[in-house]
């Protein structure tokens, strides 16, 4: 598990092939109240997306200071990475199926362990689904 955004941004450098890091964020929404059964089911909702190449000059604090120009509400976000099997540098046109699908298997509820999670501080974080209509 990489450990900072920086090991993702140096781990896309050293790939075969350019990369392209997809990055969704997403905020905390609690759904109900607290009651003796147990805690507020939470789910998370997309806020934004965007795409960048993996490059020297990407770091965590760019890209948050880019995020909170756009949409400041946001608590996580999750990466992915697209790479082309040619070898070519992905376009940013190509990214944005792949951002969609990222954002429906947040909605979902679908499985988000294959993507990096950064809090806004960049600690990582896992996060575990449950199916609709389940606690988190």
């Amino acid at each position: 598990m990489a450990m900072s955004f920086n090991d993702v941004v140096e781990a896309g450098m050293m790939a075969e092939a350019p990369v392209r890091l997809l990055f969704l964020f997403v905020k905390i929404e609690e759904i109900g109240t607290q009651n003796a059964a147990g805690p507020r089911s939470r789910t998370l909702e997309p806020v934004m997306v965007t795409d960048k190449l993996a490059a020297p000059d990407l770091d965590f604090d760019g890209l948050i200071e880019e995020a909170d120009k756009i949409s400041p509400g946001w608590d996580f976000v999750l990466i992915s990475s697209l790479m082309r099997g040619d070898g070519n540098i992905p376009h940013s046109d190509e990214a944005e199926p792949h951002l969609q699908q990222m954002a429906n298997s947040v909605v979902s509820g679908g499985d988000l362990s294959h993507y990096l999670v950064f809090d806004r501080e960049e600690n990582p974080i896992r996060i575990e689904t449950s199916p609709v209509g389940g606690t988190a």
